[in-house]
């Protein structure tokens, strides 16, 4: 997605070099992704439909493992740092466990009416009380039931206390957010971008050290949201458990196992190996090996609840999105347990 904005970027200046001084600060956009291990931050302008990418960032944050915040507002001001934020439109994304978004249909109705109706709905959905719940709803689009026209709505909510958490970063640095979106929204509009989407189903999976999610777009529109049981600080957890061998007991920290996981993941080889003197590479398989399959059961298992709640729809291909999806071997790995084009 990176190349891609890039070459759209230097292409559209290319051609409309003479547009520059119209690519003004009240066109200008900044989305900014507060992850568990780094800020991403990207800059760009629109105008005439198109996307102009000028700048992106992306730094990680160190924290000491005890209170995280200063170093998230460490990360945060150094992603910042040479982004024109005056006049700009600032959007957050906020993923956490208990962020949920949710489709359904109503029939049409007056706009009161009809929030009071998702309201009642929507509150069956989610984990917490709905008194705590910050949420919004979108119309993105009609369908027709029985002969009857009805709204398709996606509905998203999340914990007051967890958007409150988020804007304090913001607040403590004096930049005002124009506006917080889930993630499957920031996927959604990666998926109306791509040429093929408008004829497939697409299952994309969010791969972050905390949370991964997957979104199904069907017409390019959000039908299925869940979040799946294996992150990656999972499978980074998995390979620290403790191991005997004829070098003796061995425990890797979190760091080391970080590490080994990013450089080696599902390393093959045919003959076994050490791997900087403290982990075999057939070790590191067999630790990894049953988080991934884990992984992979709880993909197949919202296909299937997709499939019939949908009644039999199908996902032509599934996209990795995300730091965990750089894991080494996990494409082939999905690819060769799910069946489908990964």
């Amino acid at each position: 997605v990176k190349a891609w904005l890039l070459m759209r970027s230097k292409s559209f200046l290319k051609k409309h070099e003479a547009w520059w001084p119209w690519l003004n600060q009240s066109s200008m956009v900044i989305g900014i992704d507060i992850g568990t291990t780094a800020v991403k931050v990207a800059q760009m302008a629109g105008g005439s439909g198109e996307l102009v990418l000028l700048k992106i960032a992306h730094v990680r944050i160190e924290s000491d493992g005890k209170d995280p915040k200063p170093a998230i507002l460490h990360a945060l001001r150094g992603s910042l740092a040479g982004m024109d934020l005056k006049g700009a439109r600032i959007v957050a994304v906020v993923n956490c466990p208990q962020t949920c978004v949710r489709t359904m249909t109503a029939p049409p109705m007056p706009s009161q009416e009809l929030a009071e109706a998702i309201h009642w709905e929507a509150k069956d959905y989610i984990s917490f009380p709905w008194e705590e719940a910050i949420w919004d709803y979108e119309i993105t689009g009609e369908t027709v039931e029985k002969g009857v026209k009805k709204l398709n709505i996606t509905v998203a909510a999340s914990q007051r206390k967890t958007i409150d958490h988020l804007l304090s970063f913001f607040a403590d640095l004096g930049v005002n957010v124009s506006g917080i979106i889930p993630i499957s929204a920031a996927l959604q509009n990666v998926v109306q971008q791509m040429n093929s989407a408008p004829s497939e189903t697409l299952a994309v999976i969010e791969c972050g050290a905390s949370i991964t999610e997957l979104n199904i777009y069907r017409n390019v529109c959000l039908a299925f949201s869940r979040k799946l049981s294996v992150a990656g600080k999972d499978i980074t957890e998995s390979l620290m458990t403790t191991l005997a061998s004829e070098h003796g007991k061995l425990q890797l920290n979190f760091q080391q196992a970080e590490e080994i996981k990013q450089k080696y993941g599902m390393i093959a080889s045919e003959e076994d190996q050490w791997v900087e003197d403290k982990i075999s590479t057939s070790q590191i398989l067999s630790l990894i090996r049953p988080k991934l399959e884990q992984l992979a059961g709880d993909i197949e298992s919202s296909l299937d609840f997709y499939r019939e709640e949908s009644h039999g729809g199908t996902v032509d291909q599934i996209l990795l999105f995300g730091g965990g999806a750089s894991l080494q071997g996990l494409v082939p790995f999905l690819n060769h347990h799910l069946g489908i084009r990964v």
